[in-house]
């Protein structure tokens, strides 16, 4: 039995080695060796120079009109004591005293908005109203939230959360994300009632 299995074996490396001894495919032909061009000639053209002009300068000539940088204003110091006088004056620092200017009003910061003011104060209608009617829906449910479902306890929660959502989003200006979670609120809401 154990000659029968080494013989076998034998056998099947020999097939398998003689598929290997070849060391070239048979499908490719033996064509004359290619004849490679000869370079191209170069030809190299000098540079030429062009001579460095430099700019006129001078108080004379005018410069580009360069974008003006204001500084930012400086807030007002106030004075500062720096000692107080046997007789009780104070004694007030004149770099202090002189660098008080006139500032004029500060400029109020303005809030940039993404949504025009007559489409959000819509928005914010719609987000109320979808809001409200969630609330009176989930109200006429929730003397009787333990016989509810599973399923419509947990509608219950995400309406619950859908709102809570919307009136954060509403606070941030989000108005597209604030209707589209007061919506899922109404319709979780809804669906409680039915």
């Amino acid at each position: 039995m154990k000659l029968a299995t080494v013989a076998v074996a034998v056998v099947a490396l020999s097939s398998i080695l003689t598929g290997c001894a070849k060391t070239r495919a048979a499908g490719i032909p033996e064509g004359p060796p290619l004849a490679m061009p000869a370079p191209p000639a170069r030809v190299l053209v000098p540079a030429e120079e062009e001579p460095l002009v430099t700019a006129p300068t001078g108080p004379d000539i005018p410069l580009a009109a360069a974008p003006r940088v204001t500084p930012p204003p400086v807030p007002p110091r106030r004075a500062t004591v720096s000692r107080a006088e046997p007789d009780g004056r104070a004694d007030v620092s004149p770099a202090a005293a002189t660098t008080q200017t006139s500032v004029g009003p500060a400029e109020p910061v303005r809030e940039l908005l993404a949504v025009p003011a007559g489409a959000a104060a819509a928005d914010t209608l719609r987000v109320q109203s979808l809001l409200k009617q969630a609330e009176t829906d989930r109200k006429k449910v929730e003397p009787n939230y333990n016989r509810l479902s599973s399923d419509n306890r947990k509608n219950f929660d995400d309406s619950k959360r859908f709102s809570d959502q919307a009136i954060e989003k509403l606070k941030e200006r989000n108005m597209l994300m604030a209707v589209a979670a007061a919506e899922k609120a109404a319709t979780l809401a809804a669906s409680l009632v039915r």
